[in-house]
Order: C-alpha cells, then structure tokens, then sequence
C-alpha cells in the first residue's frame, strides 16, 4: 500500500488471518495500524511501514504484536513515539530494523524476552535515549546501533551475550563508556565509530574476532594502537579512519599474523602504514585500501607514482587508491 493519504488506521481490530505481509508507505496521515487493541488471532509475519510521517505507533488502546510476527521494519516515521506497549514473550519477531524515527526514545518494556530476536538495528534515531530494563534478548546475533546521538548507555549483561557474532557501534556519541562490563566473548564482527572513549582495553580477549572497524574515536591519537590496546590475533580485516592526528602505526602490528585486509582513510598526516621497528608489513596481507584524505600515503605509495611501491608493499597482490564510489564501480564493471 503506498501513498494513500485518507487512511487514518489500517484496521480497527485486526489484520486478516489471510495476510502474511503487509508493507506500507507514504501514506501521510497513518496515525496507527490496528486502532483498538490487535487481537491475536493475526497470522501476520513481515510488516514494514516508512515514510509515514504520522504515524505515532503501531496499535492504541495498549495492544501488542502478533505472535506469528518474525520481521517488524520501521522507517522515516519521525513522529514515532513506541512500537507497542510491551513485547511478550511468546513473540516470534526475529529481525528488528528501526531507522530515521527520530521522536522514537526507547524500545517497549520486555525486549530481553524476545527469545527469537536474532537480528537487531537502531539507526539515525536522534531521541533515542535507552533501552528498557531486562538487557537483550540472549540468542540475539546481530546488534547495531548507527547515528544515535542522545543514547546515554548500552544495555547490561553485554558480556553475557555468547551468541553475539556482530556488534557495530558509531556515532553514539552520548555514551560515556563502550562496555563497562566487557565485550561479549564471542564476537567475529565490530566496528566502533566517533565514540566518547576507547572502552578497548580489553580487545586482545576476543579470540574469535575476525573483523575490525575503529573510527574517529580519539581525535588526538598519533600512534595506533595505543599502547594500552592489544588486537587479537585472529584479525583478519582492519579498518581504521576519521583520526587526524595518526602519525605511525605501532610494531603491535607485526602480531597480526593471520591479517589479510587493511583499509584506511581520513588519516591526513599519516606518512608511512609500515609499522614501528618494522619493514614491511604483515606477509599474510593479500588487500590493502587507502581511501579518501590520505594524502601523505597516496603520496609515497600510489602505483606509479610513490617512490617506496615496489619495496614495501610490493608483495601485497591488490592494492587500491582512490574513494569508495570508484572501486564500486570498478567491481561491478570487472
């Protein structure tokens, strides 16, 4: 259903039991989608709703989510104020996205009982504040929260979540810590991005950790990593950007054995990517990315151009400079 300006409420009472999905969008004055509590005999299991400027929340009169519901998306509804009273815990919801709803300031109370729940993203919710109490859901895989300026702490018992594999963490900058309680031991995917503080210390535990992205969290920073963090050993991508003093990369680098993938970008005055005490870098390095506003290392290392190309890092078999956009483009057209 798209751009039906009259419709006030999708249903009174509840959606057809014939109706597996429904997607909704554009439609102005949606205020609600069941106006009177839903009833339970819905055998609904994808709704996604965006571009629903009205819309305040998914059922009046307190009402709750269909049991049958595994994927619930919301999208550019800016006058969200809450999904539903409460989540109950015979819900099956398995994929929860939220984006740009920014009244939205909390998810409903219950959200730990959600045992289904494998998939969970927040992102460019600018009121969004907490997280009801209870923590998350304990079989939750994928969590993300992107561009959520007011969140002020992530939930408790984070290091408790050993079914965590994802964990992506940007532009939250109201957190004054990462994880006080540690990360959960199981990840093979995160990425932090313009955070507060560090809250890395830690990292080094994480020996399923594949995957890293770190951005923008220390402006300050002239050598990575610090002294004070250890990366695991079982990296196999870095990415690292957005730190405009970063000067050297630290010999902790030599450690990464089994590193295959290094990205870089917005690093202005960072002149040399072979570490401390070190002339090369890592042997297991196959792909090497230098990115926007790097202009030092694209000096010193481009094809063609640096002079230093085919002494240290002639022995990594693709290597790229230039924007994002360009190497898109250029995979798509191979």
């Amino acid at each position: 259903m798209e751009s039906c300006n009259s419709l006030t409420y999708f249903v009174r009472y509840q959606v057809p039991p014939s109706i597996r999905r429904i997607e909704i969008e554009k439609c102005q004055n949606l205020k609600l989608l069941v106006k009177d509590a839903w009833e339970l005999e819905s055998c609904l299991e994808d709704l996604g709703i965006k571009e629903c400027a009205s819309l305040i929340s998914l059922s009046g009169n307190g009402g709750r989510l269909p049991r049958t519901l595994k994927g619930l998306y919301l999208r550019d509804c800016e006058r969200l104020e809450s999904i539903i009273k409460t989540f109950h815990e015979d819900t099956c919801l398995e994929d929860l996205r939220i984006e740009r709803c920014a009244n939205l300031k909390s998810l409903p109370e219950g959200l730990c009982h959600l045992s289904a729940l494998r998939i969970l993203i927040i992102r460019k919710c600018g009121s969004f504040v907490s997280f009801p109490r209870g923590g998350l859901p304990s079989n939750l895989i994928d969590f993300r929260i992107d561009d959520c300026d007011q969140l002020e702490a992530l939930p408790r018992g984070m290091d408790n979540l050993s079914s965590l594999q994802t964990l992506v963490l940007r532009h939250c900058g109201g957190l004054a810590s990462i994880l006080e309680e540690g990360f959960p031991p199981n990840l093979i995917d995160l990425e932090i991005g313009r955070l507060s503080e560090w809250g890395l210390q830690h990292l080094d535990r994480l020996t399923s950790l594949k995957h890293l992205g770190i951005s923008g969290v220390d402006p300050d920073l002239v050598s990575f990593p610090p002294k004070e963090v250890l990366l695991p050993k079982s990296l196999i991508k870095l990415a690292i950007g957005e730190f405009p003093n970063l000067k050297r990369l630290s010999s902790s680098f030599q450690s990464l054995t089994s590193l295959e993938s290094l990205n870089i970008w917005d690093c202005p005055k960072l002149a040399s990517i072979i570490p401390e005490k070190e002339d090369h870098l890592p042997l297991s390095l196959t792909q090497l990315r230098i990115y926007h506003d790097c202009p030092l290392l694209t000096k010193k290392y481009q094809p063609g151009k640096g002079r230093h190309w085919p002494k240290e890092i002639a022995h990594i078999p693709y290597v790229y400079f230039g924007d994002w956009e360009d190497e898109a483009k250029a995979d798509r057209w191979a």
